[in-house]
């Protein structure tokens, strides 16, 4: 696992620094985009017994590959799942722990008409607090298609409002699959 790990982490930061540009970009040149912007979901299937919803945030950089249509994605953030008042049972023992998820993404942003986006992300989900919720693994698979509208706030700003399924393996080895029904809204300007 801890090589899953490293093998990520160098992955997503070796294709941050390839995709820099390194020239000066022109008025008429699609440019680079950071958004950062709240996140809230509710867990489905066998996580919705141990948890009610979630919050957290993301920063999404957008490397522009074909005009202003497509682009590559990087992403991270944070959440926290809250855990009911009255806690959840896995594995025999008795839990009252919220959980925190770290996701790091790669993945690509499609406009096909407008500021309608099409959005498939894939990468490492790192449980921060794994024996807190009773996981005994520390890194997930994860990923997440998403649809959303880009809202020009004028200039370069635009407001992103997307819902997204995200999925992860197990946390566990007797575990089952976890997935979400998200939302995102972020503020996203140019670089």
């Amino acid at each position: 696992m801890k090589t899953l790990i490293k093998i990520s982490i160098t992955t997503f930061l070796f294709a941050a620094i390839a995709l820099v540009p390194v020239q000066a970009q022109t008025a008429d040149k699609p440019r680079v985009k950071l958004s950062v912007g709240p996140e809230t979901s509710v867990p489905m299937g066998d996580l919705s017994d141990r948890y009610d919803w979630s919050l957290g945030g993301s920063i999404q950089a957008e490397f522009p590959l074909y005009r202003n249509q497509l682009a590559l994605t990087l992403s991270g953030g944070f959440y926290n799942l809250f855990a009911p008042n009255h806690g959840y049972t896995l594995g025999g023992s008795r839990y009252r722990e919220d959980l925190q998820v770290l996701p790091v993404k790669l993945g690509l942003k499609y406009f096909p008409v407008g500021g309608l986006f099409i959005q498939g992300e894939a990468g490492t989900s790192f449980l921060l607090n794994k024996s807190d919720g009773g996981y005994d693994k520390e890194a997930t698979f994860t990923y997440s298609p998403q649809v959303g509208y880009r809202f020009n706030l004028g200039g370069n700003n635009v407001l992103d409002a997307g819902i997204k399924w995200e999925g992860n393996t197990k946390f566990s080895e007797n575990g089952t699959a976890n997935h979400f029904l998200g939302l995102r809204i972020a503020y996203a300007f140019s670089l």
